[in-house]
């Protein structure tokens, strides 16, 4: 008797052992059972993988691990009325009707695109290599029907149109206004830090500008890589030219940034002088394969695209820098500039001040010369460029000097400190105008030299937030040694007093506020301010930037 109830209790407590085994293991999915089916096996759930393209980590459960739990994920409409959805294309620059469908691997593309063509669905393009496909919405019946049938894309979303920005209506540079206002650039390296010949700046790198096609014209002839085309019927090459220029013009009618970098062209805009993100995607892909290290697109689009950002992550995994122009809208920043990954650059006139058209927003991360530029037309015309396709340009150039002066640097690293070495201007420290300030690629070049103390004045504001209006200073520290004591010395309406910073570290901005009520006489309308920053027992580099005047009118 006790025999048996010896056996009972054993049995009883492995029965218990067993249950609790199998219901707490993890590589179980019970989720993935077919509720209609239920003589189909339990799934093992899928080890988290990485994305083939990008390497980045996905949830498990993202994609079905095998054909027999397809019908499952597809049963679930919510993806399908996503693409289906009409939003999209109301979003602004989106092009109406079409879709980019992104899948997991290159076996369910060929085979939603088999599915797909059988049954009508309009293929517009494909990109094997990201395992994409842009597709036309004709008939959404047809199209949900596919759905249900082909594998379940990992990513969909809607095409954007892409587009250089349009310039403000600007005045000739020879004009009164333009010469009166001081705001024309010319050329403008010497502006950007660059002295001396740079004849050697950008040897060894490849430079992609995603545009209209670059002429291959005699400012650029030595450059010239190659040219792909991404899309066919645009004749005109002004736009393309004219950035290509900028980056590497050998002088011969204007000189570029960086003379000695190849130029790999890639063509991306259609005979209407406008692109897609599709096709942005596609050239950042083939910029990266055909080894460029910097890819400038002067262009941008307000649709957030989950291609492009792909895209972006492509370039980034494999140590290539993307810059592109912030817009000229006056608004918020356009894409590609927006994501994190991409250095968006703003534009300035050739007093540091931003142009009235320059985008704006946190994405900013620098800007550069955006104003009656010198550059080349496809027939070797000298011309003048003005908007953020100009400035982006710059720092595209810089990049390339940089990695190929520099010892090893990479082409992000490289990035990174053209970006930390900028000018301060506007609001002291990082802003939503200038970011991090304007292009000096004299600072970045030397960033690694001891022994440069460079104390420079920014520009003063007033501030009326309380009764007593108050002026604000700032000095910047653009040198590579460590300030003890920076002084100003400040005239005000002809009253003189000055200003004590204290320790100053190399790039960083300190500011200092002066209440003015002392120094106003009653009815006084003009404020003139005179000053000039020095550094206490050192010499410095550079006094070009240390005097500043301004007038302000007084409430």
């Amino acid at each position: 008797m006790k025999k048996s109830l010896t056996i009972l209790i054993f049995v009883f407590i492995a029965g218990i052992v067993y249950y609790l085994t199998i219901f707490s293991r993890d590589d179980i999915d019970i989720g993935n059972i077919d509720p209609v089916d239920i003589s189909v096996d339990v799934v093992a759930k899928k080890t988290p993988s990485k994305n083939p393209l990008t390497g980045v980590i996905r949830a498990s459960g993202e994609k079905p691990s095998s054909p027999s739990i397809r019908s499952v994920v597809s049963s679930d409409d919510k993806y399908i009325s996503d693409i289906l959805d009409s939003s999209i294309d109301r979003q602004k620059d989106a092009i109406a009707g079409e879709r980019i469908l992104t899948f997991y691997d290159e076996n369910d593309l060929k085979e939603f695109i088999n599915i797909a063509e059988n049954n009508g669905i309009i293929i517009i393009d494909s990109l094997d290599s990201m395992n994409s496909v842009r597709i036309k919405i004709t008939d959404k019946e047809v199209l949900k029907k596919v759905l249900r049938a082909a594998p379940s894309p990992i990513e969909s979303g809607g095409n954007y149109e892409v587009y250089p920005p349009n310039p403000e209506t600007l005045p000739d540079i020879d004009s009164p206004i333009a010469k009166q206002q001081n705001r024309a650039f010319g050329n403008a390296l010497s502006w950007i830090g660059i002295v001396g010949d740079n004849k050697d700046f950008g040897k060894g790198v490849i430079v992609a500008v995603l545009d209209s096609e670059v002429a291959r014209n005699s400012s650029l002839n030595d450059a010239y890589d190659k040219v792909i085309h991404i899309t066919s019927g645009n004749e005109d090459e002004k736009h393309g030219t004219s950035v290509a220029t900028i980056i590497a013009g050998n002088g011969n009618v204007s000189k570029g940034v960086a003379p000695s970098a190849k130029i790999l062209s890639i063509d991306v805009v259609d005979a209407n002088g406008k692109g897609n993100t599709f096709d942005i995607a596609k050239g950042i892909k083939k910029a990266v394969d055909a080894g460029a290290k910097v890819i400038n697109i002067s262009m941008g689009s307000y649709g957030d695209s989950a291609i492009v950002r792909q895209a972006v992550d492509y370039a980034t995994a494999n140590d290539v820098v993307i810059v592109a122009s912030t817009g000229n809208d006056s608004k918020q920043v356009a894409y590609p500039a927006a994501y994190d990954d991409v250095i968006a650059v703003g534009a300035v006139d050739s007093s540091s001040i931003i142009t009235s058209f320059s985008n704006y927003g946190s994405e900013v991360d620098i800007v550069a010369p955006g104003l009656f530029v010198e550059t080349s037309d496809p027939a070797d015309n000298k011309t003048y460029f003005s908007g953020t396709s100009a400035a982006a340009p710059f720092v595209s150039g810089a990049i390339a000097a940089l990695i190929s002066q520099g010892s090893d640097i990479s082409p992000i690293s490289a990035a990174k400190r053209i970006v930390d070495t900028a000018n301060d201007v506007g609001v002291p420290g990082d802003d939503q105008l200038y970011g991090s300030g304007t292009l000096d690629l004299g600072r970045a070049l030397n960033a690694d030299k001891k022994g440069i103390f460079d104390l420079a004045a920014g520009q003063p504001s007033i501030s009326y937030d309380d009764t007593v209006p108050a002026l604000m200073l700032f000095v910047q520290n653009r040198g590579t040694e460590y300030i003890v004591n920076a002084v100003m010395d400040v005239a005000i309406n002809g009253t003189t007093t000055t200003v004590d910073f204290g320790g100053v570290e190399v790039g960083q901005t300190v500011s200092r506020e002066l209440l003015l009520d002392s120094y106003l006489s009653p009815g006084v309308q003009t404020i003139v301010v005179d000053y000039e920053a020095k550094i206490e027992g050192k010499t410095d580099s550079n006094l070009s930037n240390n005097r500043f005047h301004a007038e302000f009118q007084s409430r």
